[in-house]
């Protein structure tokens, strides 16, 4: 029996990808470098792992991934994002809502009951979209981090290396980093003065069979972030 879940819709991604594109475009100065891993998930699944730093990464790669390899990701979101319509529809453009440690840390035991069923179910919807040849874009972070490398809990790495195992075939793991030249806090929000210059740098992908925690864990530390 093939699970029901909310699929993206590609219509209305395509439209909204080019539209983006041109705005950032117009505002932004934007350079790239290292697309040609980009190659690697042209065609098959593939778990893009970006360097989180401000509210407008996702909207990056999403115009990177529909310009260079004309595909369109499921990407993991906070919850509080799940149903919102502005400045587009998350879920219809491909977003998965999920509940963070941070959000439930002071939770009873039956919100973290919840939360683990929530886990063991999007685990499953992760690993379906994977075998149907999808992208899947995670912040391994967690949350926005900036001017450094935030933590990366071991959960989250072996989460990542098993989703590879219930393929059962290996799946190019692509760190990206992204970089802003100016920028300012207005509260929690990052913004960004016209002219900006951001960086994209797409970085060698891991693929190995039989991958470990550890492999993942240390691609990540030495790619993500530039000392």
């Amino acid at each position: 029996m093939v699970p029901e879940y909310e699929t993206r819709d590609d219509v209305y991604v395509t439209r909204l990808a080019r539209f983006l594109g041109i705005a950032l475009h117009a505002f932004y100065r934007i350079s790239t470098t290292g697309i040609e891993h980009l190659e690697q998930i042209r065609h098959g699944p593939g778990i893009v792992l970006p360097k989180h730093q401000s509210n407008m990464d996702i909207t990056l790669e999403g115009v990177l991934l529909h310009e260079h390899v004309q595909r369109h990701p499921y990407y993991l979101m906070k919850k509080s994002l799940s149903g919102r319509k502005f400045p587009f529809d998350f879920e219809r453009a491909g977003g998965i809502s999920i509940t963070r440690a941070k959000d439930v840390r002071r939770a009873q035991d039956r919100r973290m009951m919840m939360r683990k069923a929530q886990s063991e179910h999007l685990f499953e919807r992760l690993a379906y979209h994977l075998s149907q040849d999808e992208i899947i874009v995670v912040h391994p972070e967690g949350q926005r981090c900036l001017g450094a490398l935030g933590k990366i809990s071991r959960g989250t790495i072996a989460n990542l290396v098993a989703l590879q195992s219930e393929l059962q075939k290996p799946i190019p793991y692509i760190p990206i980093r992204i970089e802003y030249s100016h920028s300012w806090l207005l509260g929690y929000a990052q913004r960004f003065l016209p002219g900006t210059h951001i960086r994209i740098s797409v970085q060698p992908p891991l693929i190995k069979e039989d991958l470990t925690i550890d492999e993942l864990a240390q691609h990540l530390a030495q790619t993500l972030w530039a000392v």
